[in-house]
């Protein structure tokens, strides 16, 4: 009787777990997000390097210095000067050379 009561009990556990497994729902299974590839990772490295790098070599190019107009006699080289000073926003100096009538 005790071979028929341990079977009897591990048959229902069985079927318990088995039971168990069938009825117990599944966790939500997400897409798992693709990792960017070796050479897409050295070669953005790369390029934000080479950015920074253009960035550094062309700071200087951006620099504007302030205008110095000489030798202004005229009306028209006077408006002219007057113009371009206006234009790039710098403390620009004009040298005024003769009498100009306005």
């Amino acid at each position: 009787m005790r071979i028929k009561t341990a079977t009897l009990q591990l048959l229902t556990k069985a079927v318990a777990a088995r039971t168990s497994l069938l009825f117990t729902p599944a966790p939500p299974e997400f897409p798992a997000k693709p990792r960017p590839s070796p050479e897409f990772v050295m070669n953005s490295g790369i390029l934000a390097k080479l950015i920074i790098l253009a960035g550094i070599l062309l700071l200087p190019l951006a620099q504007v210095s302030a205008a110095t107009f000489d030798n202004i006699d005229t009306h028209a080289k006077l408006v002219n000067a007057i113009n371009t000073a206006n234009g790039n926003s710098e403390a620009d100096t004009i040298n005024i050379t003769a009498d100009i009538t306005l």
